[in-house]
């Protein structure tokens, strides 16, 4: 099980680790994320209730991003076997760790170099956090910092921007424009409304005698001629309204982005002003983090992985793979 199931520990990767410490990385970040989104979610439950649907959106949207990428460094190591791999890896070490198997403990810890080895699992668990995984609690601590200081101005400013801007104020590039302020089509079109019908065709009456009746590719002619003409005008006026709309749409996402412009400048002051405040929180989420991830890791395999074996695996390998 050890060199199968768990890869190859002589298999270094561009990071520096080998391919059983790149899953174990993985296996332990993959839950570490989802305590992350967890405590956002302890977070929304603090804000302003018409508040805490932006809350849960921007909390899908980053552990879909970090479900990102894990998904490319696993690619990245493993190719097409990517997923494979990780459900592999993932049956076999958290079974390994239920039945306190020895070799695949040393197996792991060998491969991340650690002197002296862990005892146990929970250990070595642990020692992945903290030797593997610094830049990922740090970073989520910054975001859930961010996250909680916008609830708070929220809750005391309800013009604070939005927070899909507040998150992004730190960018060079222009302010992102929240779906809610984004143009949207008119459902009325005054210029389609002002148009007059166009007259229905109606066919010279063929009853009675007419000496023109005989020139039937005459009549046929000017038939054609009539279509063709109410056509071309069908289509200019077509090409009109499609150009009165794109214009409106270009006026309109340029007053949006303009708005949302001026929205980042207040983020970035309001930032400012909560400078001290948004460093404490960020610190604090830090040793929050670090204490809670211990002890969901100390609490057992149950507590930490949620299942054991193939299913349990299949669903995290879909989280980061289908995500």
């Amino acid at each position: 099980m050890a060199g199968g199931s768990l890869g190859q520990a002589s298999a270094p990767c561009e990071k520096g680790l080998s391919e059983t410490a790149m899953l174990a990385k993985m296996y332990v970040g993959y839950f570490v994320f989802q305590q992350v989104t967890e405590q956002a979610t302890l977070v929304a439950d603090n804000a302003r209730p018409q508040d805490r649907d932006e809350v849960a959106d921007a909390a899908q949207k980053w552990f879909g991003e970090q479900m990102g990428v894990m998904r490319s460094d696993l690619e990245k190591e493993c190719g097409s076997e990517a997923r494979a791999r990780f459900e592999q890896f993932y049956e076999g070490f958290s079974q390994a760790e239920q039945d306190g198997n020895p070799a695949v403990l040393e197996h792991v810890s060998n491969a991340f170099g650690f002197e002296p080895p862990p005892a146990d699992f929970v250990a070595l668990k642990k020692k992945i956090v903290e030797r593997a995984l610094g830049s990922e609690i740090s970073s989520a601590s910054d975001w859930l910092g961010e996250l909680q200081t916008w609830v708070d101005l929220r809750r005391r400013d309800p013009d604070t921007p939005p927070l899909e801007i507040w998150m992004a104020r730190n960018e060079k590039s222009p302010a992102p424009i929240p779906a809610s302020m984004k143009p949207k089509r008119r459902s009325r079109n005054p210029l389609a409304d002002a148009e007059a019908d166009l007259p229905e065709f109606v066919e010279d009456d063929d009853e009675g005698f007419s000496p023109l009746d005989s020139f039937d590719s005459m009549r046929e002619e000017r038939r054609q001629k009539a279509m063709e003409e109410a056509q071309e005008g069908m289509r200019q006026v077509a090409e009109e309204r499609q150009a009165a709309e794109e214009e409106y749409a270009k006026k309109k996402l340029a007053a949006a982005q303009a708005e949302a412009d001026a929205m980042k400048r207040q983020a970035e002051k309001l930032a400012a002003v909560e400078q001290e405040a948004l460093e404490q929180r960020k610190k604090s989420w830090g040793n929050r983090l670090k204490s809670i991830v211990g002890a969901t890791l100390s609490a057992g395999i149950g507590a930490f992985t949620g299942g054991v074996g193939s299913r349990a695996g299949e669903e995290a390998a879909n989280a980061i793979f289908n995500n």
